[in-house]
């Protein structure tokens, strides 16, 4: 049986790269500490139980770091989950839209999903349909 996500996600860059799994989490003080980042790793900066920022690789395979800002006095900002397993998840998705590879995926415990617009293009539509595609991962 295909789950939302499975429907709901699909992008080129899938069928070249396959999934993409971040398997580590490492935590940091400041951005700079944050030196080299790991293909497989997600760094956090800021304090352990509140970090700040979250920096990864771009799943693509560009090399662009990507900086996910989890301040909720910041806008737009993600809120990070992490599972007892270790694992994180970012919602809503990430979308890198300007002007850089175009990448746009749900991080969900870790692994990316690649998405897509359905054809009516309607953010909004896309929005609540990945709403209920993460409340379906628990």
């Amino acid at each position: 049986m295909k789950t939302i996500l499975s429907w709901l996600c699909r992008h080129p860059f899938g069928a070249m790269h396959g999934l993409r799994h971040y398997q580590r989490a490492r935590i940091v003080a400041v951005v700079n500490d944050a030196v080299r980042l790991g293909n497989d790793e997600i760094v956090l900066v800021g304090p352990k139980d509140h970090p700040k920022w979250a920096m990864l690789l771009c799943p693509c395979g560009c090399g662009e770091t990507i900086h996910v800002d989890l301040m909720t006095s910041h806008s737009p900002h993600w809120r990070m989950i992490r599972h007892r397993d270790g694992s994180i998840s970012f919602r809503p998705s990430v979308w890198l839209d300007n002007g850089r590879c175009g990448s746009h995926f749900i991080l969900s415990r870790g692994r990316v999903v690649w998405c897509r617009f359905e054809e009516d293009g309607e953010r909004g539509s896309f929005r609540r349909r990945e709403e209920r595609a993460f409340d379906d991962q628990g």
